[in-house]
C-alpha cells in the first residue's frame, strides 16, 4: 500500500467527513455498529437464561444473600454489599413483573424465583460491558474500526460471557470500573469547564466499584 493510499484510510477509519462520498456522510456507521455489537451481545447473553433450575457456582452465595436483605434477615457477607443490592432489586423488579412469570421455578435462593430472576440483570449489565470497552478503545485510539473490534472481542470472551449468564455480582464491579476509566479517558482529551466533573464522576464510579 502506498503513502497516499494509507493516509487515506487513516482518515476514513477516524471518520473524516471529507474522505466519504456524499452518500455516505449521513449514514452513522460507528453508532450502528455499537447497536449491532449490544444486540450480540444481549443474544448472547439472553439466550437460554433459564435453562438451568439451579443455583450454579458462586449463585449458591450471592441470590440467597440479596433474598436475605429482601426479607430483611441480618446477615454477614464477605464482600461490600452494593453489588448485591443491585442483584436484589434485579430480584425484585423480576417478582413484581413478566420476567419472573415462569412456571419453572425454585426455592434455593430463600425465595421461590425463577432462575432468569436472579439473573437478567447481570445478562443485561454484562451485554453493555462491551459496549463501554469499545468506547474507552475509541478515546484511547481514535480508531473506530479499533473500538468495534474490541468490543466484539469482549462480547464473545468465555469468562464475561459465563459470568453476565448467573447469578453473581462481578459484571457490576467491571462495569462501574470501566465507566471510570471511560469517564477518566475522556476528561483527559478534553480541556472544557465540565473536565473536573466528568472526573469527579470517574472517582464515584470507581469508588463504587471498590465498594461492591
Amino acid at each position: 500500500m502506498t503513502n497516499s493510499a494509507f493516509n487515506r484510510a487513516v482518515k476514513l477509519d477516524r471518520g473524516d467527513r471529507k474522505a466519504f462520498p456524499e452518500r455516505y456522510r449521513s449514514i452513522p456507521w460507528f453508532l450502528l455498529g455499537l447497536l449491532g455489537l449490544l444486540l450480540f451481545s444481549l443474544a448472547l447473553r439472553f439466550w437460554g437464561l433459564g435453562r438451568f433450575n439451579m443455583l450454579v457456582f458462586d449463585e449458591v452465595y450471592f441470590p440467597k444473600f440479596a433474598s436475605h436483605y429482601l426479607k430483611g434477615i441480618p446477615l454477614f457477607e464477605g464482600h461490600p454489599p452494593l453489588s448485591t443490592y443491585i442483584l436484589a432489586i434485579g430480584i425484585w423488579i423480576a417478582d413484581h413483573t413478566p420476567i419472573g412469570a415462569s412456571p419453572v421455578r425454585n426455592d434455593f435462593s430463600g425465595l421461590f424465583l425463577a432462575p432468569i430472576s436472579y439473573r437478567w440483570l447481570d445478562a443485561l449489565v454484562g451485554s453493555f460491558i462491551p459496549i463501554v470497552t469499545a468506547a474507552i478503545a475509541y478515546e484511547l485510539s481514535h480508531r473506530r474500526s479499533f473500538a468495534l473490534l474490541a468490543g466484539l472481542f469482549v462480547a464473545v470472551d468465555g469468562l464475561f460471557l459465563v459470568e453476565s449468564r448467573y447469578g453473581l455480582i462481578n459484571v457490576f464491579l467491571i462495569l462501574f470500573g470501566l465507566l471510570g476509566h471511560w469517564l477518566a479517558a475522556g476528561e483527559s482529551e478534553s480541556r472544557s469547564r465540565s473536565a473536573r466533573a466528568v472526573a469527579d464522576w470517574g472517582g464515584h464510579l470507581f469508588g463504587s466499584r471498590a465498594c461492591g
